[in-house]
């Protein structure tokens, strides 16, 4: 019955790869006015709250200045994030499938960096969007953070045995 149980969970462990692979091919996939709009509703929501904080004074003056300044930012904090997220997830998946060597974390680099490759690619073929090699480096970036943060873990773990 274990047997069964252990090729299932090497099984499931994947799904969740899966469906954020599927979430970024889903936003790479919006037309540029589509990502514009979903960037400035960001934008308008980290200033609302920053506003009630008192951490900034926003306001119908200056309100389109602050956002579209604040778009950029978001779009690649999001590029950075969505791509850490997925390099765990492959780390993970790759750690319970049973891959033990030292490269662990770099397989789920490269596994991640081919993705952020074809994702730009992607998006050459979408209206009002384009696809660059400095999204792939700050995706990049993002996967080298979170594979970090995922290595460092997993090693506190090992030590304490849990």
């Amino acid at each position: 019955m274990s047997k069964y149980f252990s090729k299932a969970i090497k099984v499931i462990i994947w799904v969740p790869v899966i469906f954020m692979a599927c979430v970024i091919f889903g936003f790479s996939g919006q037309n540029g006015d589509e990502s514009q709009g979903l960037s400035y509703k960001a934008a308008d929501i980290v200033l609302t709250i920053c506003d009630k904080a008192g951490i900034v004074d926003y306001n119908d003056d200056n309100k389109e200045i602050m956002i579209e300044n604040l778009q950029l930012p978001i779009r690649k904090a999001a590029h950075m994030t969505e791509y850490a997220v997925f390099a765990v997830l492959v780390y993970v998946a790759l750690l319970t499938d049973g891959l033990k060597c030292r490269l662990t974390v770099f397989i789920a680099f490269g596994f991640a960096f081919i993705f952020a490759c074809t994702d730009e690619i992607h998006q050459l073929f979408i209206s009002g969007r384009s696809g660059r090699f400095t999204d792939v480096l700050i995706d990049s970036a993002g996967c080298i953070i979170g594979l970090f943060a995922a290595w460092i873990i997993n090693k506190a773990c090992r030590r304490r045995k849990i």
